[in-house]
């Protein structure tokens, strides 16, 4: 297994885990009693069919499979993706916790739903680990189609937002940072506490410049 392969592996493990503990974390609640009762509740719901919506598709005829110049890292980065995307996905707008998943489609789903959320995080955490190597490997297009992509498919990770922030600022492109702003701060999904605000703050250090 090669380093950037090992490395791959604990940023999924981070991921994951960080999933765990603010997207499926206990309830807010107060009333444990409550809880209790609502947790009975959803243990008895039944199986109902996962909507096609809530399905991940990448699009992989967008991506740079065909860059000549990648360097072994990014090679490697490339397949990690190719079989990341092979693996069924979903992602969910919203802060569901495991009760709201269960009364969606029923207790027996919930493991089946998680293990699907799980790939969609490792399909970004390997496209955002790609975007990386084509970066270092001078690959500067490839790399922003890449992360579009992400984009795309509503990746809450940051640095997908800044690596691409750094890409349009790097060539001066205050056109593209401002409709990724624009993009961000209307990007329900970017939930996370001071998310939008990070985001934010790395793109428009390049606008400032840019506009001196």
């Amino acid at each position: 297994m090669g380093i950037f392969t090992i490395g791959l592996v604990a940023v999924v493990g981070l991921t994951v885990l960080l999933n765990i503990l603010i997207a499926r974390g206990k309830s807010k609640q107060t009333d444990y009693g409550a809880i209790s009762e609502d947790e009975r509740l959803a243990n008895q719901a039944r199986r109902k069919d996962i909507g096609p919506e809530a399905f991940v598709k990448p699009d992989l005829t967008e991506l740079p499979f065909d860059i000549q110049n990648q360097n072994a890292e990014a090679a490697e980065a490339a397949e990690a993706v190719k079989m990341a995307a092979a693996l069924p996905m979903v992602r969910f707008d919203g802060d569901l916790t495991n009760n709201d998943l269960k009364y969606m489609y029923g207790v027996s789903n919930l493991d089946y739903i998680t293990d699907m959320e799980e790939n969609y995080r490792a399909f970004i955490a390997a496209m955002l680990g790609w975007a990386e190597s084509l970066i270092n490997a001078g690959e500067d297009a490839g790399a922003e189609s890449v992360l579009n992509e992400t984009l795309r498919l509503k990746s809450d990770f940051s640095k997908c937002y800044t690596l691409l922030a750094d890409i349009y600022g790097s060539r001066g492109d205050t056109a593209a940072l401002t409709a990724l702003n624009a993009r961000v701060g209307g990007a329900e999904y970017l939930s996370l506490p001071g998310m939008k605000r990070k985001i934010a703050a790395h793109i428009e250090r390049y606008i400032n410049v840019n506009d001196d």
